[in-house]
Order: C-alpha cells, then structure tokens, then sequence
C-alpha cells in the first residue's frame, strides 16, 4: 500500500483475501523507504531501466519472501492478452478521429486548449490522459500506442539529445521497431486490435514488464512464475475474435466474465490502475534536492547524450507545477544513475 490514496490498492487487496479466505499479509511502502530500496535497485540493475515500478515490486518481493514464501503467481501478460490497457480503447478513438477531414487541426487546437490546464502530482489524472491523448491522436498506431504508454513524446525526444549524439542516430529510431512489430502482425492476417497487442508482447510486456518483475524479485530469490503466459493459453488468446477482449470500452472482457463469480465485483469492475507510485510528488517535496543534484547544474550533460538546457527546462516546469514531468525525469534519472556507478561506463 501506499499512504497517498490515489495509489493505494491495499483495501482492494484486503477484500480479495477475505473473499477467498487466504492468509494476508499488508506493508505500506513510505516516502522515506524510496532512497534505500532505490539503492538496493541500482545495485542489481545492469541497464537503465526507467519503469519506477520496479521500486514497489522489489519492496514488495522482499515483503513476501520474508513472510517464508518461495514461489509466487503473477498476473503478468495479461493485459496484453486480452486486451486491458485503457490505451486500446482509446486508440479505437483515435482512429475514428484522425479519419475525419481535419482532424490534424482539431488535435492540435485541443493541445492548445490543454496546454492551460493545471497539472496534478496525483496517480493518472484526467489532465495527464487527455494531453498524451492528444499528443498521440495524429500519429500512426504503433507510434501513438508509444505516446500512451512511454516518456518522451516523439517531438521531445530530439530536443532531449545533444546534438552529436542525434547526428550519429537512425532517424527512424526508437519508433522503426514498433512499426516493424506492428506490420508484422498486419502481414500475418492481425486485425487492429492484433497488431497493437502483438507490439505490446513484443515490447512492453518482453523489455518491460518481465525484465522488471524478474530482476526484482531474483534479487530476494524470490521466484515468479507467469501461468498468463502458458504457451497453450497464449495460442488460444491470439484465435479470439476482438469483441471477446475489448467490448465497448471494457478490457478483458472475457477474462473478467470467467473470474466473475469467484471474485468480488468493486475489483472486477474498478478501473485499471497500474503498479504505480508517487514519484511526481516525491519529486517535487522530499527527493527536490536529489533530483537537482543529479541532473541539475550541469551533471546531465557529462554523458555527451543529454542536452542539459532540454533536461534543465523538464526540471524547472516540474518544480513550478507548470506540467507534470515525472515520467521523463525518473527516466533521465535511472539513466544518470546508471551511468555514473562505479563499474558502469561513467566511472572515472
């Protein structure tokens, strides 16, 4: 659990084991826990790794394995399967709106509109999912699934980069990966739906997801299995028609039919929430100083990657409330980390 509500899941997960009548063990993971879990994080990591996720789920892994539990269930590859990001539904709508005549105007008039919004350092805010909503509507499906979910928007990302670390650069770099993936599953007879899941097992789910909950928890020698991923259910999955695993605006649909009666119905029909954090806050109250003396005052840029001016300006709008930029900072911060470890590339 967390203290701050909006991220809180605990008394869903209270209901869930009094439902089914299991042992439940509940911890709070607190601000003041972040800087020695993170330090035990960048210990174990061997790449940058920006999902913050990965803090929670370690803290959480070590939670378990204290309790005297050695193998763990996830629920892991779900989503991707039966279709339960909210982004798939809203790439539907993207859809309908970009074939309109005139559609590029009306995207770009609408982030006008936002651009005066308020920001909010709370868990996934209605401001957040409609700029990154807007942001990605122009774009091609794999490039807008990139925007719901990643960092960086694609207009950012060279502003982000010193200039000689973009000249020596693919232009089509990251996106040509994922539109790559994307025409692959169109080639192999994927309706929409398809190919924006086929992406997402490809990349999400293999680079992320996994990578995450693996690292963190073989670092307690906690094992976790994936029963989502037998390749028998993984086969069935990919035969459904699409209605099956996005009705309307409801994900999962047939995964949360067959589960129904042996769950309690607020978490069968509560909102997706994902594991996350509250970085954007932390970020701006108690790690303020951290996030400078990393980034700030010229340390970004002793990569030669990093424009510091971009990274600078991300810093500022933070700080100010001006925009919520938690998800590009803890990426320039993980990355920042990583590099200047004592065995990694930027040691001296």
């Amino acid at each position: 659990g967390f203290d701050e509500q909006s991220f809180d899941e605990s008394h869903h997960a209270r209901a869930v084991a009094t439902h089914i009548g299991s042992r439940h063990t509940a911890r709070t993971f607190r601000g003041d826990m972040f800087g020695e879990t993170l330090d035990q994080v960048r210990g174990f990591l061997d790449e940058p790794f920006a999902d913050a996720s990965i803090l929670p789920t370690h803290f959480l892994s070590k939670t378990v394995k204290e309790e005297g539990v050695t193998v763990v269930l996830s629920g892991d590859g779900a989503d991707e399967l039966f279709a339960g990001y909210p982004t798939y539904y809203a790439q539907q709508v993207a859809e309908k709106i970009k074939g309109v005549p005139g559609s590029g105007r009306l995207f770009r008039a609408a982030a006008r509109g936002l651009a005066h919004l308020p920001s909010s350092y709370e868990n996934v805010t209605p401001d957040y999912v409609a700029r990154r909503f807007v942001a990605g509507g122009p774009l091609s499906p794999p490039e807008r699934q990139a925007t719901f979910l990643g960092a960086f928007l694609k207009d950012e990302l060279p502003s982000i980069l010193a200039p000689d670390a973009l000249s020596t650069m693919d232009p089509d770099a990251p996106f040509g990966e994922l539109i790559a993936h994307h025409a692959h599953a169109k080639a192999n007879g994927g309706n929409f739906l398809d190919r924006l899941t086929y992406q997402d097992l490809r990349t999400y789910m293999g680079d992320d997801i996994l990578v995450k909950v693996d690292r963190a928890s073989m670092a307690t020698s906690l094992e976790v299995r994936t029963p989502f991923l037998d390749h028998r259910l993984v086969e069935m999955a990919a035969r459904m028609p699409p209605h099956l695993k996005l009705n309307g605006r409801e994900g999962k649909y047939i995964l949360k039919r067959a589960i129904k009666p042996r769950l309690p119905h607020r978490v069968i029909d509560r909102k997706k929430k994902g594991f996350g954090l509250p970085i954007a806050k932390w970020l701006h109250g108690p790690w303020r100083e951290l996030l400078q003396d990393t980034l700030g005052n010229g340390r970004a840029e002793t990569s030669g990657l990093l424009s510091q001016r971009a990274v600078d300006t991300l810093i500022a709008e933070h700080l100010s409330g001006k925009r919520d930029r938690r998800r590009p900072l803890w990426s320039l911060l993980m990355f920042q980390w990583w590099y200047e470890v004592p065995f990694g590339p930027g040691a001296k």
